[in-house]
């Protein structure tokens, strides 16, 4: 279920990036060095960490013009891919990691030769070290070998002239499979980073625009029906089907962001289990909660970031936590419908990835602003 979600959205990205930039000539190469350490999350972190993280990451990516529309809007962001290699703090224990994983590097702000870029990444990983109850008992953080990997960086961008720039930032990568297979803590890992940025013909002024003279986007209905399996324990080695149904009403507040509410419909066939292994199985409304969230949208072109925030309501089973959250990216297919790739947590734990599909319609008609763009 993790590999299928995650590498349709890897194939579409690389597939609309590719098209849609094919006749530009902004295309972009960098190298850069990691150090760090993974964070204590779990006890077992402060006594089986033995090392720091040290790692190599290579991105390849286009700077789109800003005679794009949603480009201009988002000051040129760059689109691209990623892989990033390295130790996790324990080779014994915790192994390597490879990634791979689409990025996107929106450009905040600019000082003379200097800018302030943030790093969104979203892909797969392969740890050549999981879990094992004799051979490697000690790694309760990750038992599957392909996960989902994230990657969120700060960093500052120094020109030394129209194709080379040096850049410097520190960032957060997690890695984890969701809970599809037990034992899962999910590695955090904490780096700084510093490397160096080639562009391959002369790269031309960044544009940064405020949201001004812009559409304002249309107030929104949607309603998504998400799958994926979850292991309830270790000692039960069953995967548990997993759905939700999710309807969201998103108010456009200006031409990239939408806010919105919304009521979630869980179904986990893992709840209220106990030390059982197969049988005898839970009650149907013992597997049925209610919650109900605030969202965030951030749209570009036909990709939308999702961000929720909910709480439980109603429930037989009592959930691990009271309030659940969820990060996800999605993708238009077509005027109407989406498919969706989300991780859904408990406070900082992983509680399950999902994958579903969506149907969507607007309310209000296009709103007008206007506007100033700026360099």
């Amino acid at each position: 279920m993790i590999s299928k979600g995650l590498f349709f959205f890897i194939i579409a990205f690389v597939f609309l990036t590719v098209s849609s930039y094919a006749q530009q000539d902004n295309y972009t190469t960098t190298i850069k060095y990691h150090k760090g350490f993974a964070l204590p999350h779990h006890q077992s972190i402060t006594y089986v960490r033995k090392s720091y993280i040290e790692a190599i990451e290579v991105n390849f990516g286009f700077i789109p013009s800003s005679k794009r529309k949603w480009a201009s809007l988002y000051s040129q962001p760059e689109i691209g891919l990623a892989f990033y290699h390295g130790n996790l703090g324990n080779d014994d224990v915790w192994g390597q990691t490879n990634a791979l994983f689409p990025y996107i590097n929106f450009h905040l702000y600019k000082k003379g030769r200097f800018h302030l870029v943030n790093h969104l990444g979203l892909g797969v990983s392969y740890n050549n070290k999981v879990f094992h109850p004799t051979k490697n008992y000690k790694n309760t953080l990750i038992s599957s070998r392909i996960n989902a990997f994230f990657s969120f960086s700060l960093n500052t961008e120094f020109s030394i002239n129209s194709q080379w720039q040096l850049i410097a930032g520190f960032g957060l990568k997690h890695i984890s499979n969701g809970a599809s297979k037990h034992p899962n803590s999910g590695i955090n890992l904490l780096t700084n980073n510093f490397g160096i940025k080639y562009a391959l013909n002369k790269r031309s002024e960044i544009a940064y625009s405020k949201i001004k003279n812009y559409t304002k986007l249309e107030n929104e209905y949607s309603i998504t029906w998400n799958h994926g399996r979850k292991q309830a324990k270790e000692n039960d080695l069953h995967r548990y089907y997993i759905s939700n149904i999710s309807a969201n009403y998103a108010i456009g507040i200006n031409a990239k962001q939408r806010l919105g509410f919304g009521l979630d419909l869980f179904y986990n066939e893992a709840a209220n289990r106990g030390d059982w292994n197969f049988e005898p199985k839970t009650e149907f409304e013992d597997r049925i909660s209610q919650g109900i969230h605030i969202s965030h949208d951030l749209i570009i072109s036909d990709f939308t970031f999702i961000t929720q925030v909910g709480v439980y309501t109603l429930y037989k089973t009592k959930p691990e936590a009271a309030v659940y959250s969820r990060v996800g990216l999605r993708y238009n297919i077509g005027r109407h419908f989406f498919t969706n790739f989300n991780l859904k947590a408990h406070g900082g734990k992983a509680e399950n990835l999902e994958w579903g599909i969506g149907y969507r319609f607007k309310k209000k008609k296009n709103r007008h602003i206007t506007s100033t763009k700026t360099k």
